[in-house]
């Protein structure tokens, strides 16, 4: 198969290596040459590859490729890993990740005959979640279920359709996080905090890259344009408040 230079660098690294690359880059073109490469030219046995994606069409297109270029090959290991096909590591990451829980269950603590939903049964069973958590704030009456209550008249129009909508983004959003509970009890923390620290620090950041950015461009028309001189001579001046000076200190960033 035709590999770019890109492309034939990409196959030959070992170790960890990060190759980015947008659509239609050959990434899987790159990705067979790379796995023929390890069994015709080092020998590696198929049932010693892992090769993950995050959908099931793409796995079936890696299986699809890899079989047809094992099969073209001229090379006798080839052939013999053609008979380990079926016990190859090519599929999605979740499914490798699945078949990790299965297989370690007890070290997990986990339940052997556990089950991976799909997305309809997955939001089936969150929006009963969900509706269990609506009936317990509509028949309470403590602090927190008024506040919930509240919410919903404000934000919903009375209805609780719109925050539902919320809670699923939010879950949806927190999912991505490396840490989901951590991001969420900081946020938690910044928006029950009485003054807005955390803001008025991304603003004086803000600020000062700002300011950073343009004044070397200000300076090179200094003398040619007297806007520019201004604006230079208000930068010069501009102090920020206290709280972004002791913010900024704490960083390491006292000249603003």
């Amino acid at each position: 198969m035709s590999l770019t230079p890109s492309q034939q660098k990409a196959v030959g690294a070992r170790g960890n290596v990060l190759v980015m690359a947008g659509a239609g880059a050959g990434k899987t073109q790159t990705l067979i040459a790379r796995c023929v490469a390890l069994i015709c030219e080092e020998r590696v046995s198929l049932d010693e590859i892992l090769v993950v994606t995050f959908t099931e069409a793409a796995a079936a297109d890696v299986k699809r490729r890899l079989r047809a270029a094992l099969e073209e090959s001229e090379d006798p290991h080839s052939a013999s890993q053609l008979a380990l096909f079926d016990a190859a590591h090519i599929g999605t990451l979740h499914g490798f990740c699945f078949k990790l829980a299965r297989a370690h269950f007890h070290q997990l603590g986990l339940d052997p005959q556990l089950t991976v939903l799909d997305e309809a049964q997955t939001r089936l069973l969150a929006d009963e979640i969900l509706d269990g958590q609506f009936d317990l704030h509509y028949e309470k009456d403590d602090e927190f279920s008024r506040a919930v209550l509240e919410t919903i008249k404000t934000y919903g129009g009375g209805r609780d359709e719109k925050i539902r909508g919320l809670v699923w983004r939010l879950h949806n959003y927190i999912q991505t996080r490396a840490d989901a509970k951590r991001w969420l009890e900081t946020q938690i923390r910044n928006f029950s905090s009485a003054e807005p620290v955390q803001w008025r620090k991304w603003l004086g950041e803000a600020i000062s890259d700002w300011r950073n950015e343009w004044q070397p461009a200000l300076e090179a028309l200094d003398g040619e344009n007297p806007k520019a001189a201004e604006c230079l001579e208000i930068l010069g001046k501009y102090q920020p408040p206290e709280l972004f000076k002791k913010v900024l200190a704490a960083d390491g960033r006292e000249n603003f």
